[in-house]
């Protein structure tokens, strides 16, 4: 019993080590972690280890280079991304993966030669089986010990993380891109996605007028005002973003100031 909580613990960090998905996709993200449960749901400790080494326990190489993954550039578009792990030096990282691959050895010799190992028709033989799984129960334990260990710190970063998603300053980001130094990320800005929407809906040979656009903003979002990025109007924020190409065409009706997205 103490051996499959180990199995289930380790599957268990490892479902939940890491979540990407596009920004408040909740359906993605939970779908992504059921995949992940199917995949580990009837691997064995040895083949669930293969993923689990290297990934949730790494050793420390001074960077994080090696987490990194290639992603679609998109500024339209927020990714998330989660991802939980113990670094370790490497040599406690070389001994801890010696252990988790004695601990597996043991499981299968346990499994597939128990009875041939001992004669459990003697004295003797079941005094000698009985000692070695007494060693085996105290190998578990202390694996078990470490594993209970790593569950607390991994619950620990999830509700330092939630607590931060949660803070005044990360939903300053979210709703207007504000950094805590005060400067604001316009990519990502409600106020950026609700422009390049009018864009989309309104452009005409690639040009958006700005007044057709500030007519669409104030009955698509209300709640979107220049003010609040330190703006006096939106043609002003147009020009703060840098994310905008700004001109003025000569038409019947008098000059019009348009905008259209620079190219990436």
């Amino acid at each position: 019993m103490r051996l499959q909580q180990v199995e289930l613990l380790v599957k268990a960090l490892w479902i939940d080590s890491e979540h990407e998905s596009a920004f408040g996709q909740i359906e993605e993200i939970q779908a992504v972690q059921q995949q992940r449960k199917e995949f580990v749901s009837d691997k064995t400790l040895g083949t669930v280890l293969k993923s689990f080494v290297g990934s949730y326990i790494a050793p420390d190489l001074g960077q994080d280079a090696g987490d990194e993954v290639a992603v679609s550039v998109n500024d339209q578009q927020m990714l998330f991304r989660y991802k939980s792990k113990i670094s370790m030096a490497e040599d406690d990282y070389a001994r801890t993966v010696q252990e988790f691959e004695a601990l597996v050895a043991m499981r299968n010799e346990l499994v597939h030669h128990f009875i041939q190992r001992f004669n459990l028709w003697s004295d003797e033989g079941c005094e000698a089986a009985e000692a070695h799984l007494d060693s085996c129960d105290k190998q578990i334990e202390s694996q078990l010990a470490i594993m209970h260990a790593w569950v607390k710190s991994h619950q620990e970063a999830r509700d330092r993380t939630l607590a931060l998603v949660n803070s005044d300053d990360f939903l300053a980001f979210l709703n207007q891109g504000r950094l805590p130094d005060g400067k604001i990320d316009w990519r990502f800005t409600i106020a950026v996605q609700a422009l390049r929407e009018a864009e989309s809906k309104l452009a005409k040979d690639g040009w958006t007028s700005v007044i057709e656009a500030e007519r669409w903003l104030e009955k698509a979002y209300p709640e979107e005002k220049p003010a609040l990025y330190g703006c006096s109007r939106w043609r002003h924020l147009l020009h703060e973003s840098g994310l905008f190409e700004i001109q003025r065409f000569v038409l019947d009706r008098g000059n019009v100031a348009c905008f259209r997205s620079k190219s990436a």
